[in-house]
């Protein structure tokens, strides 16, 4: 089986994709969540429910079409915990936990996950639902 990024790209590895909300030939969501089940139980991931809820918060948000609502505020909100008070410019808990996402998802997909059918990650700068 060829490896797939979450949106279709065949350059699951190298490749730059465009975002999981494209939806132009991704894998199907029994596929991609299989995938992210792997990663959470597999990664660093299941030992931060923060993090793990960061990251099926932006899957399934992806999955039922709603990308476009994935904004620092409604992460924080929906995601995080916090209130409605929060405020991206005096709490940074989105861009840590984005980057630590980050990189939990890098680290994963160069050990535990090389072999995976299906290579996603957030790169940074870019909307949330990236892949390659």
């Amino acid at each position: 089986m060829s490896r797939r990024a979450l949106n279709g790209d065949s350059a699951a590895r190298g490749g730059h994709g465009s975002g999981v909300g494209a939806n132009k030939a991704r894998p199907p969501e029994t596929a991609i969540r299989a995938q992210v089940k792997r990663i959470l139980d597999a990664s660093a991931l299941q030992a931060n429910e923060r993090r793990s809820a960061f990251f099926r918060y932006i899957v399934d948000e992806t999955l039922a079409g709603r990308a476009e609502r994935l904004k620092g505020y409604n992460i924080a909100v929906d995601a995080l915990g916090r209130d409605e008070t929060f405020d991206s410019q005096t709490d940074p808990v989105v861009r840590l936990e984005a980057r630590r996402l980050r990189h939990d998802l890098d680290h994963y997909f160069l050990h535990a996950g090389r072999d995976d059918p299906i290579v996603g990650i957030l790169a940074v700068g870019s909307p949330w639902g990236i892949v390659r």
